[in-house]
């Protein structure tokens, strides 16, 4: 391999390593979810767990039906990654997300009677060690 394209495959590998969000401490995974809800109230969801070295560990994906909101739809995404993480052993993990309204829900009471709400209870049922937001 030239020079050139040794050093053209680093800078691919560079910015997309600068597309991925921050990797979570040694001792703690991070759960990264999102969701897609289309105008007729359906969508799907998806997460996958990383380690500190930015490795996959786990994933998921699934559908969503008769969906009210992205409100309705995030906590969905996320109650099933903690799920999994659960089923799967794991403790230790960081929860994160592109929505700042789930993050407010998680920390506060202020969204436990919206269509979401049962959600948001149950997501706090579960052990978080923290939440952070996506830029």
């Amino acid at each position: 391999m030239t020079n050139s394209s040794s050093e053209a495959k680093a800078k691919i590998n560079k910015s997309r390593k600068s597309l991925l969000p921050p990797p979570p401490p040694p001792d703690i995974l991070k759960v990264n979810i999102d969701r897609f809800i289309e105008e007729k109230k359906i969508g799907a969801w998806g997460f996958i767990v990383r380690d500190h070295d930015g490795g996959a560990v786990l994933a998921g994906a699934g559908k969503l039906f008769a969906v009210q909101d992205a409100l309705c739809a995030e906590p969905q995404a996320g109650l099933a990654a903690l799920q999994a993480a659960a089923a799967s052993g794991m403790s230790r993990i960081q929860l994160e997300t592109d929505s700042s309204c789930l993050g407010t829900a998680l920390n506060t009471d202020l969204f436990d009677q919206a269509p979401g709400g049962v959600f948001f209870k149950e997501m706090k049922e579960l052990s978080i060690i923290s939440l952070s937001r996506c830029p």
